[in-house]
């Protein structure tokens, strides 16, 4: 088994030795086909390469995340007990009233402590939960203050998002949705969509990543590929057309 979507595109490789730093990554899905699986691949990426992971819970219980850990060969008791995974409950717990005390709380969990200089993440598993408690407002500045946690003289920490773009609420026409407002702060941005030629047996649809032109300042082919999500696996046939099974 494979530690990683370890070849993504042509400028995109990322393994548990060979983590995203300093990025703001962007998961977006619809009811059609769910981006959950890409919550567990990412969780797993940090933590196998004994990374720091900061998981704010809002849409799953713990004992759902423990027993795909356990699946994907991450025991996250373990983990926590090693003081690499902080799990944040706010699917069992009450949110903050205000989100500048959540934003208090993460930032308090990044803080240095014993030495421990490593590159940690942030895992909101989602985000509407955030939306509907604070608004739309608040959870924009919420991930604009947390996005600064990327910058390098601020430890170039990582940001995992999952959004759900058919939750998008009716606007005017000159007015900015909330996946344009997201976009714009991501560095990379993967999109699970149906299959345009419908239903398949073998194939669950397609994951599109993209790249913030405007953000990095480099140049990105978008990639897209089919997937099909096993037990503990995802089989995708890549860019080069090779089938092949990595970990979710």
């Amino acid at each position: 088994m494979a530690d990683g979507l370890y070849q993504l595109g042509p400028e995109l490789t990322w393994s548990p030795a060979c983590v995203p730093r300093g990025e703001l990554v962007l998961l977006q899905d619809t009811c059609k086909v769910s981006a959950d699986f890409l919550i567990h691949h990412f969780m797993a990426l940090f933590l196998k390469g004994e990374h720091s992971v900061i998981f704010v819970a809002l849409g799953r219980s713990k004992e759902h995340y423990e027993a795909v850990g356990r699946k994907m060969g991450v025991q996250l008791s373990q983990m926590e007990n090693k003081q690499k995974l902080i799990y944040l409950d706010f699917f069992s717990n009450p949110l903050h009233v205000n989100v500048g005390d959540l934003f208090r709380r993460i930032s308090d969990c990044i803080k240095v402590e014993n030495g421990d200089v490593s590159t940690k993440v942030i895992i909101f598993d989602d985000l509407e939960a955030l939306k509907w408690h604070y608004g739309e407002l608040q959870l924009l500045s919420l991930i604009r203050g947390c996005k600064s946690f990327t910058y390098e003289n601020h430890g170039g920490h990582t940001i995992v998002a999952l959004h759900h773009l058919d939750t998008e609420l009716v606007r005017e026409s000159n007015q900015i949705s909330l996946s344009a407002c997201l976009e714009e702060l991501a560095t990379y941005v993967f999109t699970a969509k149906p299959l345009t030629s419908g239903y398949s047996i073998d194939i669950d649809g397609t994951i599109m990543i993209q790249r913030n032109q405007r953000v990095l300042q480099k140049t990105m082919t978008a990639v897209s590929f089919p997937f099909k999500i096993h037990e503990n696996s995802i089989r995708t046939l890549q860019h080069s057309g090779l089938s092949t099974l990595t970990t979710l």
